[in-house]
């Protein structure tokens, strides 16, 4: 596996209506290309942060920078801590009210070659965390 998702920290605003901003935090990804040829490099072409809590579940999509891994060479790996950028946010509902619920990190990565593969990894779930 390319990329693999080490850890994450987002934080919903609730205490005003910070809109396309509610969403904030970072997440971090290994890519590890030790037993590759030749060097390689991926798109986060999809962010997607997914909220549950009882029966009812939304999305909550995010534009990370940087939005690329960059070139990892040849035998070697790289961590990158990846941001949301600020007002990018975009859901299907109101995160703020998961605050009780959990957490989980899907990301959709497309290796920028000419077959274009996509590889996903998912983290979490973790509890929501809210302000206040």
């Amino acid at each position: 596996k390319f990329a693999e998702i080490q850890s994450m920290d987002f934080t919903v605003e609730c205490a005003v209506d910070a809109g396309a901003d509610q969403v904030s935090g970072e997440f971090a990804v290994l890519y590890d290309n030790s037993s590759g040829a030749g060097s390689t490099s991926v798109l986060l072409s999809n962010v997607d942060l997914v909220l549950t809590q009882g029966a009812s579940a939304m999305k909550w999509n995010i534009k990370p920078s940087p939005a690329a891994s960059g070139i990892v060479g040849a035998g070697l790996t790289s961590t990158i801590t990846h941001n949301n950028i600020t007002g990018t946010g975009t859901g299907t509902g109101d995160p703020c009210d998961f605050c009780t619920g959990t957490m989980t990190l899907e990301v959709d990565f497309t290796f920028e070659d000419d077959a274009g593969a996509v590889q996903s990894d998912t983290f979490g779930p973790f509890a929501v965390k809210c302000n206040p």
